[in-house]
């Protein structure tokens, strides 16, 4: 590429004779004089570029020329306002100054100065806070007179109900003394017996209906719960049995008649627990040797060597020495009542006949008919010889005499 050529064809394109032809025409004649394409095209750019750089030139000055102008202007016309509208603020304060100001020159007195004025406000102030702090201590005094005044109060209301409660008591009171404690008694002793009772023919069920290594199971861990509350009847943990637990689930739920037997101990349902509910005062004493009676027959199920009695042996034992009584005589005297035994239906038997022989021996039958006779004669009964009583109702003549309404054919009639 030619430099001369491609800054010559510049030159031409630049010309401002040239401008007004057309482009193709600038074109041809530069292919004319020998300008290659490429050399045509780098003078077209080279002329594009001068003309943009010419034209930015122009604007830029322009722009910076008016950038200045206009700043001053508008400055100088806001600085004009401004100098007016403070020249009339001055003016009204100088007179209403010199009005405010005036009485006082003519009268000569001076004004209070700051410092006194200052003065006169903290002196307000300090007064005030003393009138607060008298006012608090006031507030106090009174605050700590009502709340001892409450409180006698209380005192009293409390001296008055126990008086009331003595009083009922002493109303309520009976006579006899010996009387109420001798009922307190049989009424605890009923409860026990019942309780008792109750406890031991649940766990005849259970002995009776299950097999051996289910009560030897359920029996191990029987003997933890109950211990347990014997020995700490107060810690809530051990008075509540989980029926979700797994050693519940698999040694106590499989054996039969088992919530039977721990409601007789004193457990209760309680959601998803099991509640023991005789940890109070009352219950805890009249019951407490039940739950021992029942432990003790826990461990003979659980012991390897056999005693060779039932576990309702072994409970009723403790609880005959416990109570002083023993709790399967009542019941053992109820079943021969209703079951007699052998022995004691032949000695019935026996005493039927022995007393059937006296007083046969005392009769005396008679001997002959003339004996009968006389006997009847005489108005006397006859030994041996028994009433028939007329069982026949008082209509059955008139049903014998009523002729029946169809007769029977006979067959040697014929």
């Amino acid at each position: 590429m030619d430099l001369e050529k491609v800054s010559s064809g510049v030159r031409f394109l630049s010309h401002p004779d040239v401008q007004a032809t057309p482009l193709s025409e600038r074109l041809s004649f530069l292919e004319k004089k020998g300008l290659t394409r490429a050399e045509i095209n780098a003078a077209i750019e080279q002329h594009h570029q001068n003309s943009s750089h010419s034209a930015s030139s122009g604007t830029e000055a322009a722009v910076s020329m008016w950038s200045y102008v206009y700043p001053i202007l508008g400055t100088t016309a806001l600085l004009s306002c401004l100098w007016k509208y403070m020249q009339n603020d001055n003016d009204k304060l100088s007179e209403s100054s010199a009005l405010e100001y005036s009485p006082i020159m003519q009268e000569g007195v001076p004004g209070p100065s700051l410092a006194q004025a200052v003065e006169s406000q903290t002196e307000e102030i300090a007064k005030l806070i003393r009138l607060l702090h008298e006012e608090t201590k006031d507030r106090q005094k009174q605050n700590q007179k009502q709340a001892k005044h409450e409180q006698d109060i209380a005192e009293l209301k409390s001296e008055i109900a126990s008086l009331k409660l003595k009083l009922s008591n002493v109303d309520e009171k009976p006579s006899n003394p010996g009387q109420s404690e001798k009922a307190e008694s049989n009424g605890n002793s009923t409860d026990f017996l019942a309780q008792s009772k109750k406890m031991l023919d649940a766990l005849r069920l259970v002995e009776t209906e299950n097999p051996i290594e289910s009560i030897k199971q359920a029996a191990s861990i029987l003997i933890m719960y109950t211990k347990n509350l014997v020995e700490h009847p107060d810690v809530p943990r051990y008075r509540r049995i989980a029926v979700g637990n797994a050693n519940f689930k698999q040694k106590i739920e499989p054996l039969v008649h088992y919530d039977k037997l721990l409601t007789s101990i004193g457990f209760e349902k309680s959601g998803m627990n099991m509640e023991w509910k005789w940890h109070s005062a009352p219950e805890y004493d009249c019951y407490i040797e039940i739950l021992k009676a029942a432990i003790l027959a826990f461990e003979s199920a659980v012991a390897s060597a056999s005693s060779g009695s039932t576990l309702v042996e072994i409970a009723e034992q403790h609880l005959a020495k416990s109570s002083g009584q023993s709790m399967l005589t009542n019941e053992k005297e109820s079943k021969e009542e209703g079951t007699p035994n052998l022995e004691s239906f032949l000695a019935r038997l026996t005493t039927k006949g022995s007393t059937a022989g006296d007083e046969s021996k005392n009769e005396k039958y008679p001997t002959s008919f003339s004996d009968v006779m006389q006997l009847v004669e005489s108005g006397e009964e006859i030994p041996g010889i028994l009433d028939i009583e007329d069982k026949l109702s008082t209509d059955a003549g008139k049903c014998l005499e009523a002729p029946s309404s169809t007769e029977i054919d006979k067959p040697w009639a014929k």
